[in-house]
């Protein structure tokens, strides 16, 4: 082989792996198809919701209960940035209490964050944790005067709520 076929065959598979690995597109994040729950007990109803995999709303009170997973072998967020993106939604966000605990055999973070939202004053309780590749935010929002009336609503969905 003479010096320049071997430029040549050099160049070529350089080339070749370049244009292999620019046309490597990482997979996009998917839903968790893993974790098991009860529905919310009535008023509760299911609601349709683009931004969640599940959510119920309560009619009378708008309190809102809702599971939101991503899957990804490329993204591994900590949990202080889930939350943070949780806050995200509201004008004004205040995060009033987090605390560390075990959920799913998991370390978890359970917040609860106040704002307003179009000028409302709201508050959500939130729970995220990871586990096998996926983030998960377990969440129930409504409005602060309504809060309470619903929230051993959410506790309980808690209890039925796991991550095999």
């Amino acid at each position: 082989m003479t010096r320049l076929q071997l430029i040549f065959v050099l160049i070529f598979l350089f080339v070749d792996t370049g244009c292999v690995s620019v046309g490597l597109k990482p997979k996009a994040p998917t839903r968790s198809e893993s974790y098991k729950y009860s529905a919310p007990p009535l008023p509760f109803e299911e609601m349709d919701s683009s931004g969640a995999d599940i959510s119920w709303q309560n009619p009378k009170s708008g309190n809102t209960i809702a599971i939101i997973s991503e899957c990804s072998e490329m993204k591994d967020p900590a949990l202080s940035d889930l939350e943070n993106d949780a806050a995200q939604a509201f004008s004004a966000a205040k995060v009033v209490q987090t605390t560390k605990e075990t959920f799913s055999d998991r370390e978890a973070l359970r917040s609860q964050i106040q704002g307003t939202v179009d000028g409302i004053a709201v508050k959500m309780d939130i729970l995220t944790f990871k586990k096998n590749s996926c983030n998960y935010s377990v969440t129930f929002m409504g409005r602060l005067r309504l809060f309470d009336l619903d929230h051993s609503a959410f506790e309980q969905f808690l209890k039925g709520f796991s991550v095999p």
